[in-house]
């Protein structure tokens, strides 16, 4: 069975490179989109993926590589105050998500502050998860989390994963 996974890769116009470490670590998959964060919005990148997508109910996993802070993504400028804002966007890619569908939010210490997750996970209709700590993109590491994560899911609840154990926690 092959397993949909969905790219999206910030490029702060040269000025990190983020884009072109990651690129090469997932260059193989053929569905990576880059963002440019000066430019683009989420909008019009929800529109390529639909556009390129196999259809509703193809996608496994969506994963957004940017730089970030606690509670924040450097793609799209997107972070938990406006998160509420943006949940009609994302729910236009909320069909093609396949059942088990998941989002992985790979921006250092995204997961801290978890008021970013919930709208997400609403508006995707499916498990949102973000690393705690610093992450690593490229060198073999840009599928992986380093650490603890958090995961909001649609129902509303919270899940902390301490020592590789999911277990429910509050925000």
């Amino acid at each position: 069975m092959r397993i949909d996974i969905v790219d999206v890769v910030a490029d702060e116009n040269g000025v990190e490179p983020m884009a072109s470490f990651a690129m090469t670590d997932l260059a193989q998959r053929g569905r990576t989109y880059v963002m440019n964060l000066e430019t683009d919005t989420w909008q019009s990148l929800i529109g390529r993926v639909q556009n390129r997508s196999n259809g509703p109910g193809s996608i496994d996993i969506l994963q957004v590589h940017s730089h970030g802070t606690p509670g924040t993504m450097f793609a799209g400028r997107l972070n938990e105050n406006n998160a509420t804002a943006l949940e009609g966007v994302f729910s236009a890619l909320a069909p093609y998500f396949a059942p088990g569908g998941q989002v992985y939010l790979k921006g250092c210490t995204t997961g801290q502050r978890p008021g970013l997750l919930q709208p997400l996970a609403r508006a995707f209709n499916v498990p949102v998860t973000a690393g705690v700590q610093v992450q690593w993109v490229a060198g073999g590491l840009t599928d992986v989390y380093i650490g603890r994560t958090v995961t909001a899911t649609p129902d509303g609840m919270m899940h902390i994963d301490r020592d590789g154990i999911p277990r429910q926690a509050t925000p």
